[in-house]
């Protein structure tokens, strides 16, 4: 819960620079969905996605998303965006809102001009120019 928490009080503020900070929002961010996903990795390797919890799905389309901009950012796929839907399609066995989310992402992802391919098993997401 806490970072997802640290995900929606930071993540309005990702693009500000704060004057004499050391703190970045965007930095912030990016850490909280990667802890996430590190949670959510050993959560998966302890009892499966199948069975989670009802909140999963929204944590971690909140992780996806970072990621996902964290891709557009840095003009290329990162391999965590990659795991975050996967984990998001497995969650879809138990939870609906799961399935809507990757369409969510798959949506964020071509406004953001990154080709996202889902498909039964596999997630890739190329560049719009080329793939990855």
């Amino acid at each position: 819960h806490y970072y997802f928490a640290t995900l929606r009080l930071f993540g309005p503020f990702i693009k500000l620079r704060l004057l004499g900070s050391t703190v970045l929002p965007y930095e912030i961010c990016v850490q909280a969905a990667d802890a996430i996903t590190s949670l959510l990795g050993s959560y998966r390797r302890l009892y499966s996605l199948r069975g989670t919890p009802c909140f999963v799905p929204i944590i971690t389309l909140a992780s996806n998303i970072m990621h996902i901009v964290q891709a557009d950012s840095l003009g290329i796929p990162t391999p965590l965006a990659l795991y975050d839907i996967a984990n998001l399609q497995e969650i879809t066995f138990s939870h609906s809102f799961a399935a809507r989310g990757v369409k969510i992402l798959y949506s964020i992802a071509q406004r953001r001009n990154l080709a996202v391919e889902i498909a039964s098993g596999e997630t890739r997401i190329a560049d719009k120019g080329g793939e990855s």
